[in-house]
């Protein structure tokens, strides 16, 4: 065979492999297109209770793509490693046997205190149990919430004076950039309708008016805030009309702002009342984060090793924490032989004097701010919520807990940042050089409280386990709401609320005993209070879901609860029924997880 022949053999056995690498290519991406469908089909009939055509969807959708990962999440399977199990057929999740048997004895020797979690996240270390001792070490912070060892372990940074996961760090600057680019993208074209909501010609400013209104993205939202929101009450209008419409949760977020910093009475309540036919876990809880008492304030001026030593304290309570500023000034003299100590003590003194009068007024239109605040913050709830409650946050706080029947045990965690400054007194004339040693304290968090009876079973990686006796580092059956995901998390916390009147709902087999406030995923409907529930809604199970009974009064008794790492959710029960957590509910448009309502 001659050299032109092997060359032209070689081109088209080149030309085959991609041809064939094309077809498998694109068979792959049709094969994934078409499970993702069969998968969202699947979901929307667990909404309706077709349980038979939901696991026929997901066998289908598993067929076609096997690697696809909401299939097997919603069949019931995690991944274990790099394999597909069903789940209570994963072994290897957190060791052997007598791997976790040394390691609950260990942990029942070491009790429940800062050191023995620390010891516990040290010996999990050494083993490689990376779930239990991301729980003790989650547990550390809870006595300690500046362990800076554990804080970096858990990849924690300090950010002006408070701690901030790098992964938050990181969505925050992901979020800024994607504003930054919706505002370049959108700015150009809001800027031109709002020079023509102020044409002198009539159509030009109706057909502008149109193209607000009709705007649908809220990729606009930035654009439309900086250039027809602040524009005129009119224009401002407009865009409010236009973001209502949206169903993210960025646009209840805009409407937030409206309501609360728009410049216009008028547009300020029209936000409020738009935020009324929304269910209130999409806005109060961003509101309630933003009042604060009024900030109080304390000095003291002492001799310290023969130096001046001046401190003006600040303090002021949020919704979850206690938020304090020292700020320190620290005098030295600056001795010169024959000079009058005296009247450089006094320049000290006069130094001093003047800070704290300074301060003294920062503080004073800080709280001026904060009044303002909680009064725009209060008439937007008042509206919203149809309540006629006080400009006050703590009764603010204490109502949405009561609307939650949500209990806070234990006082709020104290976030401490202290200033200081050290000032060189001259017997000639005075200097000061400043330092900022920021840095954070705290105490443990307080813990808010809905939960279950003794004896509801909660599904673990060991199988069921009665809800008061799960610890710290046990792993339990997670789902994200979001994504739909199905995995092993660990508890990095348990509480226990005092006895209370109880409610019963009865779910197939089961009969769960809670808080009326404990919540339960409603498939179509998404999370709802036990106290909400009714004869007929599906609840959401690892298979599918499972019609509640009845909802009536139980016993009078003490009540378990936990705290999931990421997911914040657990199963319960026979029927293994997705339940929350005791943290706050984030907001969400998921009818099913990993099903969005649009």
């Amino acid at each position: 065979m001659s050299w032109r022949s092997l060359t032209i053999a070689a081109c088209l056995s080149i030309l085959v492999i991609e041809f064939t690498d094309n077809v498998a290519s694109k068979a792959v991406a049709s094969d994934r297109e078409a499970a993702q469908q069969l998968v969202a089909e699947a979901l929307h009939r667990e909404i309706y209770g077709l349980q038979a055509d939901r696991d026929r969807l997901l066998t289908e959708a598993i067929q076609a793509d096997p690697d696809y990962a909401p299939a097997r999440w919603h069949h019931g399977f995690v991944l274990v490693g790099a394999d597909w199990s069903r789940v209570y057929e994963s072994p290897g999740i957190i060791g052997t046997d007598s791997l976790l048997a040394t390691y609950r004895k260990h942990r029942e020797e070491l009790g429940d205190t800062l050191d023995g979690h620390w010891e516990l996240a040290e010996w999990c270390r050494e083993r490689g149990m990376p779930d239990q001792r991301r729980a003790h070490l989650t547990r550390v912070l809870d006595f300690d919430p500046n362990h800076e060892e554990a804080r970096t372990e858990l990849g924690f940074q300090l950010s002006n004076g408070q701690w901030i996961h790098t992964e938050e760090l990181l969505r925050q600057s992901e979020r800024e950039s994607s504003r930054q680019e919706a505002l370049e993208a959108w700015r150009e074209r809001m800027l031109a309708l709002r020079a023509d909501l102020g044409h002198s010609s009539l159509e030009t400013r109706l057909r502008a008016a149109s193209a607000i209104r009709s705007i649908t993205s809220a990729a606009a939202i930035p654009a439309v805030e900086e250039c027809i929101s602040t524009h005129s009450q009119t224009a401002s209008m407009l865009a409010l009309e236009a973001i209502a419409s949206m169903p993210e949760q960025d646009a209840v977020d805009s409407i937030i702002r409206h309501s609360v910093f728009s410049p216009w009475p008028e547009v300020r309540d029209e936000a409020s009342l738009r935020l009324k036919s929304l269910p209130h876990e999409r806005f109060v809880p961003r509101l309630l984060a933003e009042m604060y008492t009024p900030l109080e304030s304390r000095t003291a001026v002492r001799q310290v090793n023969g130096r001046l030593f001046y401190q003006h304290a600040f303090a002021r309570e949020g919704q979850d924490q206690r938020q304090v500023l020292f700020f320190n000034s620290i005098y030295r003299r600056r001795v010169i032989p024959g000079a009058n100590g005296n009247e450089t003590l006094s320049r000290a003194f006069a130094d001093s004097f003047a800070t704290a009068v300074q301060l003294q007024q920062s503080a004073q239109q800080q709280n001026a701010f904060t009044t303002l605040l909680n009064e725009r913050i209060a008439r937007v709830l008042n509206l919203a919520t149809q309540q006629n409650l006080p400009a006050n946050p703590q009764t603010w706080w204490q109502w949405w807990n009561q609307q939650n029947d949500v209990a806070i045990q234990g006082q709020k965690q104290t976030q401490q940042q202290t200033l200081t400054r050290q000032v060189v007194v001259s017997d000639q004339s005075p200097s000061s050089v400043a330092s900022d040693g920021a840095q954070s304290q705290g105490s443990p968090r307080p813990q808010r409280v809905e939960c279950f009876a003794a004896g509801t079973l909660v599904w673990t990686s060991s199988g069921q386990m009665p809800i008061e006796a799960i610890q710290v580092g046990d792993v339990v059956l997670s789902q994200d709401v979001e994504t739909g995901e199905l995995a092993y998390k660990p508890v990095v916390r348990t509480t226990i609320r005092p006895m209370e009147p109880l409610i019963k709902t009865r779910v197939g087999n089961d009969a769960f005993e809670t808080s009326g406030g404990h919540l339960f995923w409603a498939s179509g409907q998404g999370w709802s209070k036990a106290r909400d529930l009714e004869s007929g809604v599906l609840l959401h199970t690892i298979k599918g879901t499972v019609p509640v009974l009845s909802v009536e009064s139980g016993t009078v008794a003490q009540t378990y609860n936990l705290v999931v790492a990421d997911f914040n959710t657990y199963f319960v029960g026979a029927g293994k029924v997705l339940s929350h957590d005791v943290t706050d509910r984030q907001p969400t448009t998921k009818l099913v997880p990993g099903l969005a309502a649009y």
